[in-house]
């Protein structure tokens, strides 16, 4: 199985090869931040609080951010170590942010009534389209979103 991804690996394009070990170095950024600072610290570094976004990406930038999308996922599956929500949605801010895409990292919360736990999760959306963390962000309820606009108003 493992010689099977790395022949993936090796025939994917160079560019593709610089995304995924971007996202590799940035969910490790990602997993320290988390483990080792206190959300309060890091909350001041994720954008405007509450700002909802309506800017709809263009096409070019709709492919550089399903590029950055499959690089993390890649990458996230190859990590040793667990990559979870959070993680890949603070990989994604940081590599949309480098190439000024407007996006929002949104935080939501559902109880789970079987195990009688709060279940957390973070996703990335860009306009109303989800790009990280997508699968099941619907049936949480967004508690807080922070969003990053590069677009120039007039």
């Amino acid at each position: 199985m493992t010689f099977r991804k790395l022949k993936r690996f090796l025939q994917t394009p160079f560019s593709q090869k610089l995304l995924i070990g971007e996202a590799v170095m940035l969910l490790a950024f990602s997993k320290v931040c988390i483990l080792f600072f206190p959300l309060k610290k890091i909350i001041p570094y994720l954008g405007n609080l509450n700002c909802q976004l309506t800017d709809l990406p263009t096409t070019n930038l709709a492919i550089i951010a399903t590029n950055i999308r499959n690089a993390i996922l890649s990458a996230s599956s190859n990590v040793p170590w667990r990559s979870v929500c959070l993680d890949q949605a603070l990989c994604c801010m940081l590599m949309l942010r480098r190439r000024k895409v407007s996006h929002s990292l949104c935080l939501g919360l559902k109880k789970d009534d079987m195990h009688q736990q709060l279940l957390a999760h973070a996703w990335i959306q860009l306009g109303e389209e989800i790009l990280i963390g997508g699968e099941c962000s619907r049936s949480f309820i967004l508690i807080a979103n922070f969003s990053t606009s590069y677009l120039k108003r007039a």
